[in-house]
Order: C-alpha cells, then sequence, then structure tokens
C-alpha cells in the first residue's frame, strides 16, 4: 500500500485532502493577512464603496448598448423590423443602415466629451452626473419606443452615447475627489 491512494474512503486520502484545504486556508489568512495591511483596506469606508460603485454605472451602460447593438444586428426579427429584403429575398439591413447606426455612437461619444468639460466647469460635478444619467435615460427610452423607426433608434443610440462620452470624463474625476489623498490613483483605477 505505502503512499498511494486508492479512493476518497482511503484514511490517506482523506488527510492529504485535509492537508492541501489547511495549507490553502492558511495562505488564504497571509493573502487576507496583507491586504489589511494595504491603504486601500483602511482608508476604504462605506461612503467611498457607494460612490464608486454608484458613478461607475455609466460603464455598465456603454457596455449593455455595445453587447445588444452587435447582437440584434444579426436578429431575423429585428431585419425584418427595420430592413428590407435582398436580392435573395432574405430580410437584411441595408449596409448603410447598419453602418449609420453602429458609427453614430462613436459621433455621440465625441460629443459628450467635448462637452463635459464645459458641464463640469460651469454646473458642478454632481449637477453633470444628473446631466450624464439624465441623458442616458432619454437615449434609453428613445431606444426601448422605437418600434417602427430606425432613425429614432440611431438618435437613441447618439444620446445615450453623448452620456458615455460625459460619463467618461466626470466619472474619474468625481472618484477622484471623493477618495482620500492615499488611495486616489488606486481607487480611480479599480
Amino acid at each position: 500500500m505505502g503512499d498511494t491512494c486508492r479512493g476518497a474512503a482511503s484514511p490517506l486520502c482523506r488527510r492529504s485532502v485535509c492537508s492541501k484545504v489547511v495549507a490553502g486556508s492558511y495562505q488564504f489568512v497571509i493573502m487576507f493577512g496583507a491586504i489589511k495591511h494595504s491603504a486601500l483596506y483602511q482608508e476604504l469606508s462605506l461612503r467611498l464603496l457607494f460612490v464608486g460603485c454608484f458613478v461607475s454605472l455609466g460603464a455598465i451602460g456603454f457596455g449593455f448598448d455595445n453587447s445588444w447593438w452587435g447582437g440584434a444586428l444579426g436578429l431575423t426579427p429585428f431585419a425584418r423590423k427595420y430592413g428590407s429584403r435582398n436580392a435573395s429575398g432574405d430580410w437584411s439591413i441595408p449596409p448603410e443602415k447598419q453602418s449609420a447606426g453602429t458609427g453614430t455612437g462613436s459621433a455621440g461619444i465625441i460629443f459628450g466629451c467635448l462637452a463635459s468639460p464645459w458641464l463640469c466647469s460651469h454646473l458642478g460635478r454632481k449637477p453633470t452626473l444628473l446631466v450624464m444619467a439624465a441623458l442616458l435615460s432619454i437615449g434609453i427610452v428613445l431606444e426601448a419606443s422605437a418600434v417602427t423607426s430606425f432613425w429614432q433608434l440611431v438618435v437613441g443610440r447618439i444620446i445615450v452615447y453623448s452620456g458615455i462620452g460625459v460619463a467618461s470624463n466626470v466619472v474619474p474625476m468625481y472618484q477622484s475627489e471623493c477618495a482620500p489623498a492615499r488611495i486616489r490613483g488606486m481607487w480611480c483605477s479599480i
């Protein structure tokens, strides 16, 4: 028999599994102990965590809007609603509509990035966050209510992406203002 393990019921196997669990737990305790001594752990408060999570919701809008658009372009019901029949008789979105729907998002981001410094300096950070939320909300309502109009969907995307452009400027700025000096760079990069 020796050192070989012949199944989970073997006492040798149970001891080796148990020793691995204990070793893994010990490594976790050491790692957590190192984290407890980090500046981020010492300076982190419930308020800072709430601010970081809440103002970062604009990034979720960017990811969500990108993902649904890419998926919707390949769907037959979407092509039936907003497209036309091609030469082979299948429903498809014409390339000019696909380009307009995809490319105008970048134009909205550029507009939001250019408008954001003016908004921050004239309104302040918190009201600019409210402008960002209003842009995202209006754009989402336009996109969701575009039952028959493809161009309403495109306008909604431009407005949503304008809000995302504002978010890409004002969110890191607001997070850095709320964070203590010791963890400011670390907090904004998380």
